[in-house]
């Protein structure tokens, strides 16, 4: 689990954590040393967000968590910045999830069925060596 680990990808309308970013901390400019980083990206724009987490992964950044949809494996940001590395040791791993992910809002019950999307979607783990 996360713990306290900030939502860098969150603003205060969506934040399901008491931790993240503000308008003037937004999570793409501020540093994120020190911290243990959870991402849920914007699905329109993810390419910033993963090579954020890809330069930003280091003893000072040991752990970052990106969920993204799985069906993005053929744009240019997975074969840049995702397959050379992915699964090779250096400290990328990917794990697709099964299924499709169950979005819940704030203040809905989690047993409710909530909102799915049509895709299957992944996690990006990356992890200081």
């Amino acid at each position: 689990r996360f713990g306290s680990t900030p939502a860098v990808a969150t603003h205060g309308d969506n934040a399901h954590c008491s931790r993240h970013p503000t308008p003037t901390t937004e999570g793409l400019a501020a540093p994120w040393a020190n911290e243990r980083v959870r991402c849920s990206p914007p699905y329109s724009n993810i390419r910033p967000w993963v090579a954020k987490a890809h330069s930003e992964t280091s003893d000072a950044c040991p752990l970052a968590v990106m969920l993204i949809p799985a069906n993005r494996t053929g744009q240019p940001w997975w074969t840049d910045l995702v397959e050379p590395f992915r699964d090779r040791g250096q400290g990328l791993t990917v794990e697709f999830l099964p299924g499709r992910v169950h979005f819940v809002r704030p203040g809905q019950d989690p047993n409710d069925e909530g909102e799915r999307p049509t895709f299957a979607a992944c996690l990006l783990i990356w992890q200081a060596m």
